[in-house]
C-alpha cells in the first residue's frame, strides 16, 4: 500500500525546467551573436570573443528570463488549463512573442519603421522559438501527456 508517500506534487521540475530553456536560449543567442562578430571581425582574439561571448549570454539571459516570466508562465498556464499544449504551440508561441519585443521596441524607440527592418522579427522571434520548444521538451510535454494520453 502506498499511503500518499510517493506523491508529486504537478510543478516539480518546473523551475529546472524554466530555467534550462531560458539559459539554453541565451547560450544560443549568444553563439549566434559571437559567430557573426568572428564573421565581421576575422582579427579578433580569444579574450575579445569570449568577453563578447558572456556578455551576450548574460544580457540575453536576462531579457529572456523576463519575457518568460512575464508572458511564458501565464501562457502555459493557459493552455494547460484550456488543453491546446502541443508540440508546435511553445515555439510558435515564442516566435510571436520574441518577434513582437523587437518590432515593438522598434516603436517604442520611434525609429521609422521601413520594410526592410522586418529581419528584427528574426532576431527576437527564433530565440523566442526555441525557448518554447525547450520549454516544450525539457517539462511541459511529460505534464499534458500525462493529462491527455500518447495522442499528442
Amino acid at each position: 500500500m502506498d499511503a500518499g508517500l510517493s506523491y508529486q506534487p504537478e510543478n516539480q521540475g518546473q523551475a529546472r525546467g524554466f530555467l534550462f530553456s531560458v539559459l539554453g536560449s541565451a547560450a544560443a543567442v549568444a553563439i549566434v551573436f559571437a559567430g557573426f562578430i568572428v564573421i565581421d571581425d576575422r582579427s579578433a582574439d580569444f579574450i575579445g570573443l569570449l568577453s563578447i561571448l558572456v556578455w551576450a549570454f548574460l544580457i540575453s539571459a536576462v531579457v529572456i528570463m523576463i519575457v518568460a516570466a512575464l508572458v511564458g508562465m501565464p501562457l502555459t498556464y493557459l493552455l494547460a488549463r484550456h488543453r491546446l499544449e502541443r508540440s508546435w504551440t511553445y515555439p510558435v508561441a515564442g516566435f510571436v512573442v520574441g518577434g513582437s519585443l523587437f518590432m515593438g521596441l522598434e516603436v517604442l524607440f520611434g525609429w521609422r519603421w521601413n520594410p526592410l527592418d522586418l529581419w528584427l522579427v528574426l532576431v527576437g522571434g527564433l530565440p523566442g522559438a526555441f525557448c518554447g520548444a525547450i520549454w516544450w521538451f525539457s517539462f511541459r510535454s511529460f505534464k499534458a501527456m500525462d493529462r491527455a494520453g500518447p495522442n499528442l
